[in-house]
């Protein structure tokens, strides 16, 4: 009887970056079957092929991942398997932009809490939201001001363009909706960074991975597998260190966490605030804001304005 011959190995799942500056390509066949949730398409356009090469430059190790469009949504997708423990990304800690202790506020879509009409402030019934807004956009206003003077002594600055209030918005929206909070080499203190690569990742309160690193001389931050990740799946991170509050979340992000803000709401509401505010989270019900969005007559940031409050009330908010 012959002998059974060695079963062969089964070759690691792997996606090839291959075909830049053409149409998008769909993972193969085989990593598509890898993932079961989250496929995406490779993003191939020159300039994502030149944010490679600025990152390449930059010393960023991002071997095992890429830029990907999910559905309309930009974000990170696995090139090969991936185990848990491993290093998704590693960046230097030298190619970070240290932006202090403090953010700043604005939105690309337009839907944070900056561009919200007064009106629709209102629907918030959360009276800290609407005047750190206000706050918000009064140090916006006056640094507009500033740079128009600025473009008026430059002359043809900013390749000729006149900026407006509402790019200066979208431009401090890029900026501080990309923020990473690291502790600093001391072990006291907390960096905002803007880490090049890392800052592709979409949010998911459920994600394992983890940040990790500090901004220190020589030093490295890291995206560590939690889990194990299937090539061609999308690949997330927790936003505000895991722990998202959904008043951060309108106003930094411009969207809610369906999932993860109630924990951090309810501590909200126990505390001071919740009690001062109480009764205008109370001008309307639970049912009748659930009513509001089912009735398809609010505009986006209405509806997102009500999803918020809903959130407030039931620890739950309406996908």
């Amino acid at each position: 009887m012959a002998a059974k011959k060695p079963a062969k190995k089964q070759a690691a799942t792997k996606i090839s970056l291959r075909g830049f500056g053409g149409t998008a390509a769909k993972p193969s066949k085989e990593a598509a079957a890898a993932g079961s949730a989250g496929d995406g398409t490779l993003i191939r356009d020159a300039s994502t092929l030149a944010l490679y090469q600025w990152l390449d430059s930059a010393g960023v190790d991002m071997r095992k991942i890429a830029i990907a469009d999910f559905g309309g949504l930009r974000g990170v997708m696995a090139l090969e398997d991936i185990k848990k423990g491993q290093c998704i990304i590693e960046v230097p800690a030298k190619s970070a932009i240290d932006l202090g202790d403090e953010g700043t506020p604005g939105s690309p879509d337009l839907t944070t809490t900056d561009f919200f009409t007064e009106a629709e402030l209102a629907m918030l019934q959360w009276p800290p939201v609407v005047d750190e807004t206000r706050r918000r956009i009064a140090l916006c206003e006056k640094l507009y001001e500033d740079v128009i003077k600025m473009q008026v002594q430059m002359g043809s600055a900013f390749n000729g363009k006149q900026v407006t209030v509402e790019d200066l918005k979208w431009a401090v929206f890029i900026v501080v909706s990309r923020v990473l909070t690291v502790v600093r080499g001391d072990d006291v203190r907390f960096a905002k960074l803007l880490i090049p690569g890392i800052d592709m990742f979409n949010h998911d309160a459920s994600s394992p991975h983890v940040l990790t690193g500090r901004m220190a001389a020589g030093a490295s931050l890291k995206v560590l597998a939690g889990a194990d990740v299937k090539a061609g799946t999308q690949v997330n991170i927790a936003y505000s260190g895991g722990v998202p509050r959904s008043d951060r979340f309108i106003q930094d992000y411009g969207f809610l966490d369906a999932a993860g803000c109630s924990e951090a709401d309810a501590i909200l509401l126990a505390g001071s605030l919740g009690k001062r505010y109480e009764a205008q989270l109370r001008e309307t019900t639970a049912a009748e804001d659930q009513a509001l969005l089912e009735g398809g007559t609010l505009s986006p940031k209405e509806a997102l304005a009500v999803q918020f409050r809903l959130a407030l009330k039931t620890g739950t908010i309406r996908k």
